[in-house]
Parts: C-alpha cells; structure tokens; sequence
C-alpha cells in the first residue's frame, strides 16, 4: 500500500526526460547518460518534490550514480518538511566534485552524514553515507557511538539461518 514502483529516473525538475542507449544494458555497467538526448530509449525523470508533494518521505537511499546534488536539489520542499534519514552513495576521490556538492547540500539542509567504512562499488572509494538531521539528537548520537566504537548490532545465529 505505501510502495508504488515507476519507470523512470530521479532529477531536479519535473517533468524532464532521460535518455540511454539500450546496448548499455547488455554490458556489466549500468551507467546511462543523465539528462541528454544522446540514447535512443527515453525515460521520464521525476524530482522527489514531485513524487512527494501529497507523501511522507522517512528514508532514502539515493545510488544515482553522482547525480545526487541534483536529485538532492529536487527534494528541497519534502527534506524541509519531513527531514527524512537518507542514505547517498558517493566517491570522495573518484567524483570528488560531485561527493562536495552532495556534503555541501546536505550540510545546507542541516544534516550530519556518517560515512560507513564497507565500499559499496567497484571504485575503491565508494562509500554510503547515512544522513540524519541534526535535530534528532538522540539518534545522532548513538550513531556516532556505534561507528567511533564499531559496535553493531549482530544477528543471532537462529535468524541466520532463515
């Protein structure tokens, strides 16, 4: 009931248009060119705003492959409101300009993000970050225990085996 699937793209305005070349899919990367018109299969790119405007967002996990600024730039009105946990993917040496921009607008947005040390990609450098707003203090807290002391929570042995 509160998870509805589309085809399509994140960015910072709606209504805008994405385009790829289908051939891509049949290679191990997934990368498309964001926001051209230089592939022969469209996409629709929706901004989180737009797909908000009547939902609550709690959390989200944001993998665009560096366009978060711009997805991040497209969310302004919901972040304000709700102030959702998200989650970024980003490449502080690989894509060092974009990995700024999304700590810059997060910090803009008055969140603390925590990096997890775990590489989350084929570039050595890429790691998620968790970013929560600064006003849940009692959260912001525990994470900064958890990561400064690396203790996490385990999985007992019985739910390993499901």
């Amino acid at each position: 009931k509160n998870v509805r699937a589309l085809h399509g793209g994140l960015g910072d305005i709606t209504p805008a248009n994405g385009s790829y070349d289908p051939r891509l899919l049949n290679k191990k990367s997934r990368m498309v060119t964001f926001g051209t018109k230089t592939g022969s299969s469209m996409y629709p790119v929706f901004s989180i705003d737009a797909l908000f405007r009547n939902a609550t967002l709690s959390l989200a996990h944001l993998d665009v492959e560096g366009h978060e600024p711009q997805v991040l730039k497209g969310a302004t009105r919901t972040i304000g409101r709700d102030r959702p946990i998200l989650v970024t993917e980003s490449h502080e040496r690989h894509a060092p300009l974009a990995h700024n921009q999304t700590m810059c607008t997060l910090h803009h947005f008055d969140y603390e993000a925590y990096r997890l040390e775990k590489p989350c990609g084929r570039w050595r450098d890429c790691r998620n970050y968790v970013s929560i707003p600064k006003e849940l203090v009692n959260i912001n807290a525990l994470l900064k225990i958890l990561w400064a002391t690396s203790i996490l929570p385990h999985c007992p042995p019985s739910a390993r085996t499901l």
